[in-house]
């Protein structure tokens, strides 16, 4: 903890302490009696104004609340220090005290005086909140990391290599974690601009074809990435097509998919402009003139018969049919060919649309995708084109088969590789985890999806960020506590300026001298006090603590927690002194602490913006506290061999 910040506590301790010595009743009542004496020298026990009575009053605690000078005189006759100034005979004035409504001057918080320690409690509270961040900040960090270097969870290092590599140079060190956050930024960076690669390393590597839901799963999700991966060294989609009509799925039985890539490929190949340089297609003008010319389509229909020669497709419940017989199907229809003519316009329209959105030379040699602003709906575009020859399966009465989980995983890999270039983090890890849990069997896998989303999410967040408040909050925004707070779990003794930040419930009993009033008690719990710590094992196994508590800002706590704006109104140190014992139980690997004690106070109960609630009367709480641990400063450790 910075110098600065440790003063400021000492200084706060010290200063509530000696106010608190200071203020003490005893000291201003002897200065006020001293006043009231008569000329000689004694108390003066009657009704009038210098009177001595009010204060001593306030020191008689019997039961008899309506007595007589020489009753109230013999009280305190066995006071040493005391007897000699009462007068021994009778008193002029009053002859019966009636004390009923004063409250004996017991040590308690009202004792402290009226002291003003708005600002003191109000900083402390503060700080508690910002340490409590900090803490489960920290907390995550260390999971994070021991999570993503586990050897079980292989897969996050070949997803996030950069990332995996910078946090195993840092190792234990993760706890100064501030210190690293640049560079572990651009390590997620780094990984989340290249996710589409390290996603298909990882899908085509051979130790991990038995976590896929089945081998013709394993080869459809491979190919269906390697559009995307086209585009990214900026082949023209008239290519990628053809790459996907030479792809052999009938080694899985695919024969209608592999069929309708084909035929869109035949229509690809025959459709594309003669003055082309990259393959583009002819224009919808210039399919007008087949569609229109006396026989052109039919010619066009016989020349596709020709190249047609072996495509197959495979009937609804048995037996195949060739895509001749499909073109002399619709010969013979009572439409003619006109089904075919649609499906033509069709396939130039959203052709002319990817020729469109390319433009002149927006995918010639040099300029990839990551340079194209309209990537994105090329690549939708070429999605169509190949839910093209799926719908020509279907509007045929042909069985289908995976064309859906192909088109799935097609749709998944192109935004990915859009998403990671374009610095769409969070959008890319999206489709990360969309892309490898459509093909991979998470009873094989063993890598929870959930997990995958929350830390991907996290590297996300932070590699978008701005500045440190951006990193915070994204840190807060899905950090959960397994922190920091183990310095005292793993010595062998520990001796801290601590706090805790959670909640307590109780019985609170209040002092109202006639009788003590329980009640069931809870709220927000934020001591500080001095922690006495022993370890329980060297592998943190938890730690015990032995927590003296001076003062307890747990409503101006919980007021921070909702606004860190407004000011507060004035606070008492009597409203916030709160001593008491707790025995507590660190609980291992995490910073929550659950514990039970005795604590005296406080007297403040709630703050809103314009009043504080504060009881009228002394009292003390048994209660048992869950909370998060927050030691501020260590005044001794003594560590384990």
């Amino acid at each position: 903890m910075p110098g600065k910040i440790r003063s400021f506590i000492f200084a706060c301790i010290l200063f509530v302490c000696n106010q608190a010595v200071a203020q003490q009743m005893p000291y201003y009542d002897a200065l006020a009696l001293a006043g009231t004496l008569n000329e000689d020298d004694f108390f003066t026990l009657d009704s009038s104004a210098n009177s001595s009575l009010s204060i001593l009053a306030k020191y008689y605690d019997g039961r008899n609340k309506q007595l007589g000078v020489r009753a109230f005189r013999d009280y305190f006759q066995k006071n040493d220090f005391l007897k000699s100034f009462f007068p021994q005979g009778g008193s002029a004035g009053i002859s019966t005290f009636d004390l009923s409504g004063v409250k004996p001057a017991k040590f308690s918080p009202a004792g402290i005086g009226g002291l003003n320690v708005v600002n003191v409690a109000d900083g402390l509270a503060k700080f508690l909140v910002d340490r409590t961040k900090a803490e489960i900040s920290l907390a995550f960090f260390r999971e994070f990391k021991d999570e993503l270097t586990k050897e079980e969870n292989e897969p996050f290092g070949l997803l996030f290599p950069q990332t995996y590599a910078t946090l195993v140079v840092v190792d234990e060190d993760i706890y100064n974690y501030p210190r690293y956050l640049q560079s572990l930024q651009s390590a997620y960076r780094k990984d989340l601009g290249n996710l589409f690669p390290n996603v298909s390393r990882l899908l085509n590597l051979p130790k991990y074809d038995a976590f896929f839901k089945g081998d013709i799963v394993r080869s459809l999700v491979r190919q269906s990435m390697v559009p995307a991966q086209m585009f990214v060294t900026g082949e023209h989609p008239a290519v990628i097509l053809n790459h996907l009509a030479r792809v052999d799925f009938k080694h899985n039985k695919l024969t209608n998919l592999e069929g309708s890539f084909k035929l869109l490929n035949l229509f690809s190949q025959s459709l594309i402009a003669r003055d082309s340089t990259r393959g583009q297609w002819i224009s919808i003008s210039d399919l007008d003139a087949l569609l229109t010319m006396k026989h052109a389509l039919d010619i066009y229909a016989g020349l596709l018969f020709q190249q047609a020669g072996g495509l197959t497709f495979d009937r609804i419940g048995g037996g195949k049919v060739s895509f001749q017989q499909i073109l002399k199907g619709f010969r013979d229809a009572n439409n003619g060919l006109r089904s075919l003519g649609v499906r033509l316009e069709r396939f130039v329209s959203r052709a002319n649309s990817i020729d469109e959105t390319i433009g002149g030379n927006a995918l010639a040699p040099g300029i990839t995708m990551k340079s194209s602003p309209n990537y994105f709906s090329m690549s939708q575009s070429v999605l169509d084109l190949v839910r093209e020859g799926s719908e020509f399966v279907r509007d045929n009465n042909l069985a289908t088969e995976k064309d859906t989980l192909f088109l799935q995983s097609m749709a998944y890999a192109n935004e990915l590789a859009l998403d990671a270039r374009q610095k769409n983090y969070g959008s890319a890890v999206i489709n990360m985890v969309g892309l490898l849990y459509n093909a991979l069997d998470e009873k094989k896998f063993k890598l929870p999806k959930a997990k995958v989303l929350k830390y991907g999410s996290f590297m996300a967040a932070v590699a978008k960020a701005e500045t440190a408040d951006d990193i915070q909050k994204a840190i807060e925004a899905i950090a959960l506590p397994v922190g920091s707070s183990s310095h005292k779990k793993l010595a062998k003794f520990n001796i801290s300026l601590n706090t805790y930040v959670g909640g307590f419930y109780g019985t609170e009993k209040l002092d109202d001298l006639a009788e003590l009033s329980d009640a069931d008690v809870f709220g927000v719990w934020a001591p500080l006090g001095i922690a006495f710590s022993w370890g329980l094992s060297k592998l943190d196994h938890g730690s015990l603590s032995l927590f003296a508590t001076l003062i307890d800002i747990g409503a101006v706590t919980a007021f921070r927690f909702q606004d860190e704006t407004e000011s507060l109104p004035e606070i008492q140190l009597k409203n916030i002194f709160a001593p008491g014992f707790y025995l507590n139980y660190g609980l291992p690997k995490v910073p929550l602490t659950i514990g039970a004690g005795l604590q005296w106070g406080p007297n403040l109960r709630k703050i809103t913006k314009e009043t504080l609630s504060v009881t009228g009367t002394n009292g003390y709480r048994i209660s048992v506290v869950a909370a998060v641990d927050i030691p501020i400063l260590n005044f001794y450790t003594a560590a384990r061999n």
